[in-house]
């Protein structure tokens, strides 16, 4: 993970938007996940639960 702030702006100026966490899923993700995000709030439950959905899964 990145120890900086992600929503701080960057050389290009790219700023992460301040919606929940399902909309930034959605805007992010082509593919829905499979399984049912984490209700409780944090990035890293939220990354670790797209990281193990089948969905996002390679074989």
């Amino acid at each position: 993970m990145s120890r900086g702030n992600l929503n701080e702006k960057v050389a290009n100026g790219v700023k992460l938007p301040d919606v929940p966490a399902e909309q930034l899923v959605e805007w992010l993700l082509p593919v829905k996940p499979l399984k049912p995000l984490p209700q409780a709030p944090g990035a890293l439950r939220l990354v670790r639960a797209l990281l193990l959905d089948p969905a996002f899964q390679v074989s």
